[in-house]
């Protein structure tokens, strides 16, 4: 096994660049399968989920090719899936098997989605539960992967979702894609709401208020190029340690601030980060700038509640700024990393 050598240092200075947004990037691919035509996809995240997901949806029958530095999909439609000749493996991808469930739900064919040991175990019963409702059948191991599909027609419905998951709410609207009427699902918190936002630039109409949204079905989507930002999440490692190091100071081109994604952000604040907002645009319907961090004296603070979903996947980065930071720092209601 190859060993690498890191030497700590005691200040950084400069500009990085992060990988795509890993959550735009798996919508972007889906979407970009389901819609009439081909879509060149810009800044996708190269990480192992985003992989998984590719490999589906070629087993699928959706043509994805690298090109001049982008990627383009071939979008057949909403139902142009061929049957996989075997199980689709999501690997440790829990975006990649839930959102995909909503799709291979409406599909006028039997499938079947697994993954690795660790997703195995992760909870399915939420998304099974309303896919069902929706006049799908899903046969599981105790609400876990592996999932057999038994696609065919779908109706809307009005789903009132127990737990705060982007990935949920995500499933069901894609569901809702193939539905005839307004399906619906409202949440106890706010997520991350990168698939009613991106649906409605492929065409989809979309709507709701507060903790709820909705999508009107059946829709066709229509082709559209996308430019994924860099990913908040992976920023924060680079923000935290700015903010640590004495006499450093790092700008970021290009992150995502969806407004949904940024308590990490707000987090940094409330403990006294200085990180600064400049050039400030929207693309694609999902907002984008640069960051600079600097070092700054941080101080305890509490997180929970409803704050908890906008800062779920920063959650361990934010705990090693809070062993640096004077006082307690508290963070609640976190139950979600673990599934």
């Amino acid at each position: 096994m190859e060993q690498k050598t890191i030497t700590p240092v005691r200040s950084i200075q400069g500009a990085v660049q992060v990988p795509g947004d890993k959550s735009i990037s798996h919508r972007a691919l889906i979407l970009a399968s389901l819609a009439n035509g081909a879509c060149t996809l810009r800044g996708l995240s190269g990480a192992g989920d985003v992989l998984s997901t590719i490999d589906c949806l070629k087993s699928l029958g959706v043509s994805i090719a690298k090109r001049s530095g982008a990627v383009v999909v071939k979008g057949k439609g909403k139902y142009g899936y061929k049957k996989p000749k075997k199980a689709l493996n999501a690997a440790n991808s829990g975006t990649t098997i839930r959102l995909l469930s909503g799709v291979l739900a409406a599909q006028p064919f039997v499938s079947e989605i697994d993954g690795d040991e660790s997703l195995r175990n992760r909870p399915m019963r939420r998304i099974i539960e309303p896919l069902e409702s929706m006049g799908a059948h899903i046969e599981s191991a105790g609400y876990k992967a592996p999932l057999k599909i038994f696609g065919g027609p779908l109706h809307a419905i009005d789903y009132a979702s127990t737990v705060a998951s982007a990935q949920v709410k995500s499933c069901v609207l894609l569901a809702g894609l193939y539905a005839k009427g307004s399906t619906r699902v409202s949440e106890p918190a706010p997520t991350r709401d990168h698939t009613e936002r991106m649906l409605e630039v492929f065409g989809a109409k979309i709507g709701g208020a507060q903790n709820v949204v909705c999508v009107q079905g059946p829709a066709e989507l229509t082709a559209t190029d996308i430019d994924v930002p860099g990913d908040l999440s992976a920023a924060a490692f680079f923000l935290v340690a700015a903010c640590l190091l004495p006499e450093s100071s790092i700008t970021i081109k290009n992150v995502g601030i969806n407004p949904s994604r940024i308590g990490i952000l707000d987090a940094l604040t409330a403990m006294g980060g200085r990180v600064e907002r400049t050039e400030v645009s929207n693309l694609n319907n999902e907002p984008r700038c640069t960051l600079t961090a600097v070092h700054s004296k941080l101080t305890g603070a509490n997180f929970g509640g409803s704050m908890i979903p906008a800062i779920i996947d920063e959650i361990p980065i934010l705990a090693i700024a809070a062993t640096q930071a004077y006082g307690n720092t508290v963070i609640r209601d976190a139950g979600e990393l673990r599934v």
